[in-house]
């Protein structure tokens, strides 16, 4: 709750895949590394169990080529990305279960469970960087996080 939080919107080529990869290397920043559709991917397994979202975004979602270890000219390459699935569906499954379960929260577990799978555990970090590529959910956006920027 006190890491300020930041969405990047961005249409089309723009290169802001390119400006998340600055923002990756900082270790305050947490972020997945690729465009996330949180709300999309959210309304698709909301009635699911935390096992079975956690296995549906490993496995069905866009960050499916992180868990995969492929190469894609469009999200990136994430042949020799280290991350371990078993350890996302754990803490997916943790952070899931401790509070409301809405889009915020979903949001905010997929990006604890994505650090806890990656080995990069920031204590210190205080900004929560998302990356999206649609105006759509920028209502929910704001709704969820009034103090974003």
């Amino acid at each position: 709750n006190k890491a300020q939080k930041v969405f990047l919107l961005a249409s089309g080529p723009a290169g802001s895949t390119c400006l998340q990869s600055f923002f990756d290397s900082n270790p305050q920043v947490l972020m997945v590394p690729t465009v996330f559709k949180a709300y999309k991917l959210f309304n698709e397994t909301k009635n699911m169990s935390a096992d079975d979202m956690a296995s549906f975004i490993s496995d069905k979602s866009t960050l499916k080529y992180i868990f995969h270890n492929k190469k894609t000219l469009k999200l990136g390459d994430f042949s020799n990305f280290q991350i371990s699935r078993n350890i996302f569906s754990v803490e997916f499954g943790k952070y899931w279960e401790r509070g409301v379960r809405n889009e915020k929260r979903f949001l905010e577990s997929v990006h604890y469970a994505f650090m806890m799978a990656t080995g990069k555990i920031l204590h210190d970090f205080n900004t929560i960087f998302v990356h999206f590529h649609t105006g759509q959910d920028i209502p929910q956006l704001l709704n969820d996080y009034p103090d974003a920027i």
